[in-house]
């Protein structure tokens, strides 16, 4: 949202969600095992839809354009190279929801785990 916002560029991000597609049941769609626990419904800054999914698919051609709670439908051109198994990285529409259901981030250089860190605030909503 911020980078939508212009008010931070994409380098400056500091948390990603890392998925996994779990099928392709169409040449122009495949499904990820991220949903919105762990994305977030978040579209956009005081109900002005002004992102294009629920979320950026780093490094791919792609739109989410669905999301139950654990899953999510995602749109893709039909030469697309994503199939199960794949592993993707997004970055979510707003971080706030995100980690409030999480009890540690995991923290990964060049997607390996480094280390583990507590979320001290999880389900702290006073």
């Amino acid at each position: 949202m911020q980078m939508a916002l212009e008010t931070c560029r994409e380098e400056d991000v500091a948390l990603k969600i890392m998925a996994t597609v779990v099928s392709r049941p169409a040449p122009d769609r495949c499904i990820i095992n991220a949903g919105s626990k762990a994305l977030g419904l978040d579209m956009g800054v005081h109900g002005k839809q002004m992102l294009k999914g629920y979320g950026k698919i780093d490094d791919h051609e792609a739109t989410i354009e669905a999301l139950s709670e654990e899953h999510g439908i995602v749109s893709i051109p039909e030469d697309s190279p994503l199939k199960p198994g794949t592993n993707i990285m997004i970055t979510p529409n707003h971080v706030c929801s995100v980690i409030n259901l999480y009890d540690y981030f995991w923290l990964m250089n060049d997607r390996y785990v480094e280390r583990q860190i507590a979320i001290e605030a999880r389900g702290k909503n006073w």
